[in-house]
């Protein structure tokens, strides 16, 4: 039976706003929570970026950008866009996953669409229907990604007749120290569960199972469907998976599987 108030390692960055969402909905449930990023991100091509925004903006029906990282690296470049460029992208729809993302990209003044789907699969068939609503806009999309983005997205796209170009806005790696934190944290904490935001993720999770017991494994929940593949594809069993990827429903999941 997990401890009186459980612990829940949540490997993310712990939100820079004073309220984090994830650690406000656990509290709820009178959980402990324990943020550690798992990831260290570089921004790259962010000139082919503003030129991309500036020069070819009329090319294009949409952005679309399914990590907040993608929308860091967008609103690095921002200010140095003239107010009319920005207008330009405003008018068009940003696509996007889930509710943070989303929250980010109207941050920087732009239309957000699609905070409700949780994975690429629901995300490219919100963009064909989006498209078959609207048969008066021809589509291209402007995809802004990782180097460790899925095939997924595009593959869809692909399929059903929608252009997309992509750049490559940042690159991605794991903490360097991230072994050593781990490993501070298991020393000092009894693990409930582990919450994974991306199959990235999963290289955290190697770290901790490879260090405890097969009885001291904590339960192990994803925010979403493809984490959670990329997880059971491994090997790993995955006890709880958010329906929606935001904190009530990752909350939701975890605490209906907490006994």
């Amino acid at each position: 039976m997990a401890s009186k108030t459980p612990t829940v390692l949540l490997l993310k960055e712990k939100s820079a706003s004073s309220n984090d969402p994830y650690e406000e909905c656990f509290a709820e449930h009178n959980f402990h929570c324990i943020f550690v990023p798992v990831l260290e991100h570089s921004f790259v091509n962010l000139n082919k970026l503003k030129s991309s925004l500036i020069e070819n903006s009329r090319e294009y029906s949409a952005l679309v950008v399914t990590s907040k990282r993608a929308v860091d690296a967008l609103g690095a470049i921002w200010d140095s866009v003239d107010q009319s460029i920005k207008t330009h992208w405003a008018n068009k729809p940003t696509f996007t996953v889930g509710p943070s993302t989303a929250h980010t990209v109207r941050k920087l003044g732009l239309s957000a669409a699609g905070e409700g789907s949780g994975c690429a699969q629901q995300l490219g068939q919100l963009i064909i229907d989006h498209y078959k609503e609207t048969p008066h806009v021809k589509p291209k999309l402007l995809f802004l990604a990782g180097d460790k983005r899925r095939d997924e997205l595009p593959n869809i796209m692909k399929s059903a007749s929608i252009p997309v170009d992509e750049i490559n806005v940042y690159q991605t790696q794991l903490r360097s120290d991230l072994d050593q934190c781990l490993q501070r944290i298991m020393s000092s904490s009894k693990l409930d569960w582990v919450v994974l935001f991306s199959p990235s993720g999963s290289s955290a999770y190697d770290i901790i199972s490879n260090r405890l017991s097969e009885t001291e494994l904590p339960r192990l929940a994803a925010i979403g469907e493809t984490t959670s593949k990329h997880l059971k594809d491994r090997g790993y069993r995955v006890h709880a998976v958010a329906d929606k990827p935001d904190a009530y429903h990752l909350t939701r999941a975890v605490v209906d599987k907490r006994f």
